[in-house]
Order: C-alpha cells, then structure tokens, then sequence
C-alpha cells in the first residue's frame, strides 16, 4: 500500500513538472536501478510514458542493470545504452567497431524516438 502511494505521488509530481514545462527533470534518492526500472515500466501516467526518458547512471555495470530490469517488468520497453568507448580519445588507438556501433544505434534511436 505505501509502495503503491509512493508511486502515484511521484507521477503527479511529474505530471505537474510536464505541465509548468520545465526542460529537466531530476529524481534523486537511490542507490539502486530497481525502484526507477519498476516505475518506469509501470507507470499509468500517458505524459510520462508518451515521451522518451534519458536516464544517466554512474557506471555501465548500472545501464546493463537497468535495461536488464526494464526488460524484466516490461518485455515491450525498448532500452538502449550510450556505451563508453574502450580507449581513450588520447591513444592514437580506434576504438572496437562493435562500440562504434552500438553507439551509432543509440544515437539514431535518440534522434528519431517520437513522442506519442
């Protein structure tokens, strides 16, 4: 039940920061991917699942965890992860083709995801 409350409160403050059109949200408060993969494959807010979400998290070990999660709770949310390369731009080394690409999809999902 206070989960259930807690989810519903955090929608209508999103709903309500959607509505004053502010350009960025922040969520802050764990320290794990579980409670943010759980409300965001959950929610029964349309102005929240109409629209794509960008989430940061300190580390890749997070992202995969993430999208892990997502795909768990909603098979249908599509996830994609914004990869590190594997050297630095310094190096005078080229990063390996299959990073090249999986950053390439990222971007063009970025680029031509619709809201609604």
């Amino acid at each position: 039940m206070k989960t259930e409350l807690l989810h519903t409160r955090l929608e209508t403050l999103l709903e309500r920061a959607f509505e004053t059109k502010k350009s960025k949200i922040q969520v802050l408060g764990s320290s794990s991917e579980l409670p943010l993969a759980f409300f965001l494959s959950q929610t029964y807010s349309n102005k929240i699942n109409d629209l794509p979400h960008l989430v940061i998290v300190g580390s890749h070990e997070s992202a995969v965890e993430l999208k892990r999660l997502l795909r768990f709770f909603d098979p249908l949310k599509y996830c994609y992860i914004f990869n590190h390369f594997d050297v630095s731009p310094y190096s005078g080394l080229y990063p390996n083709s299959r990073t090249i690409g999986e950053r390439l999809q990222f971007l063009y999902h970025a680029q031509n995801s619709k809201p609604g």
